[in-house]
């Protein structure tokens, strides 16, 4: 079910953030448009502190990937997105 009815004609979604945040993103918007038959795009961008390659090698990236993992079982815990196995 759509939230808002300006998006009841809406058949795509670009998902614009850095590649960092993309996974937790796409899943709530998969979990918003679930029932609506929208199709999700992802557009990452990429920044220094973050990448796949050398987020552990500086104290900004760890940081943020710690953040971000709470944020996943924070969102979980809440319902917002469904559980899922990291890989």
């Amino acid at each position: 079910m759509i939230k808002n009815n300006m998006l009841k004609t809406c058949i795509k979604i670009a998902i614009v953030t850095s590649s960092f945040h993309m996974r937790r993103s796409i899943m709530i918007a998969e979990r918003v448009f679930r029932d609506d038959g929208v199709n999700i795009v992802s557009l990452p961008g990429e920044d220094n502190s973050t990448r796949r390659t050398t987020w552990f090698t500086n104290e900004k990236g760890r940081v943020r990937a710690i953040g971000e993992v709470e944020k996943i079982i924070d969102y979980v815990k809440q319902g917002k997105i469904d559980d899922f196995e990291i890989i």
